[in-house]
């Protein structure tokens, strides 16, 4: 292989990384304070106010906050943060793909805050040596002042949406904008940038339908975006099938794809794993949730399903150099 033809290549597979992630578009896990819930030791308080959160500290000469979730790390998971007032500190806290905290380190000092809003990578302040099993962060604040409360006016936790398997361009995504088609017992409520799903308490479980079906293709890859759970609810659970169609649009088959994802974030998984399991005769494939809960009303929220196939981006054929690059 030639140097130019290294060169194309490499070229090439940048640019399907970059076109995939402006299609995926932006995960968008936190707005503003006010959306946020914290946790609080028992000498901090947290009141909402407009769009702000004031944090007091009361009967101590220092003490912690923190959010209540655990936000997934994605590649350049961005982090904005503005506090006004007292003396506050900051920390990420590290945990593994099952939630369990594995260590914590200070990001912020109160100097940063006297100098206005920051905006961090969070992937940037992972330690070296457990980067390969972090898998969340929660932000964890120090309060250090209790004659003045301090405001948070900005909390903003956002990530670019990728598929994790390389090479691939989105054929199609099911957002909250999609035709979906819910049990009797799922309320399904489709506002606010996600698709909310509520489980009567009387049903153990029940399914959502994505409607729209597109071309079946065996090197194909399926994500689910989970956008949260409620955090007193973690029995409550979420499987995604596929539902197999043929050339007549008769149905063939549903394969069960992924069970338990019971914390936010992407899942993705090739249906093509499954062999034989998917009929010969499939032509077109479309996606069904389960939404599992324990005799509660249970609930979730989801940002979307997203389909990728193998692909360059548009303008050119798999076997062109990307424009305005020479061979």
């Amino acid at each position: 292989m030639s140097f130019a033809t290294a060169r194309t290549i490499t070229v090439l597979l940048l640019t399907l990384t970059t076109f995939a992630h402006a299609q995926l578009g932006t995960r968008v896990l936190e707005v503003s304070p006010a959306q946020v819930t914290f946790q609080t030791s028992d000498h901090v308080t947290c009141t909402v106010d407009g769009n702000t959160v004031i944090a007091k500290l009361a009967g101590a000469e220092n003490s912690w906050l923190s959010t209540q979730n655990q936000y997934p790390l994605n590649d350049n998971t961005t982090f904005e943060i503005q506090c006004d007032n007292g003396q506050v500190g900051m920390q990420f806290e590290w945990f593994t793909s099952r939630g369990r905290f594995i260590s914590a380190s200070d990001v912020l000092k109160a100097s940063d805050f006297k100098a206005g809003k920051q905006t961090l990578t969070v992937n940037d302040h992972v330690p070296a040596d457990i980067v390969k099993k972090t898998r969340f962060f929660r932000p964890k604040f120090w309060l250090y002042d209790n004659t003045q409360p301090t405001t948070f006016k900005t909390f903003a936790i956002s990530a670019p949406r990728q598929f994790r398997t390389s090479g691939l361009q989105l054929a199609h995504k099911w957002e909250p904008t999609t035709r979906l088609t819910p049990d009797s017992v799922l309320t399904v409520k489709q506002d606010n940038g996600v698709i909310d799903l509520t489980l009567d308490r009387s049903a153990k479980h029940a399914g959502l339908v994505f409607e729209d079906r597109v071309p079946w293709d065996a090197k194909g890859v399926a994500m689910i975006d989970i956008h949260s759970f409620p955090i007193d609810q973690p029995n409550t659970s979420l499987a995604l099938q596929t539902i197999c169609w043929d050339e007549q649009g008769n149905y063939l088959t549903s394969i069960d794809l992924i069970k338990n994802m019971n914390k936010a974030g992407t899942y993705e998984i090739s249906p093509g794993a499954y062999g034989s399991a998917v009929p010969d005769k499939t032509v077109k494939i479309n996606f069904k949730v389960w939404i599992w809960g324990n005799d509660i009303e249970a609930k979730c929220k989801i940002n979307g399903i997203y389909w990728g196939t193998p692909g360059s981006p548009p303008g050119n054929s798999p076997g062109s150099t990307p424009e305005n690059q020479s061979p």
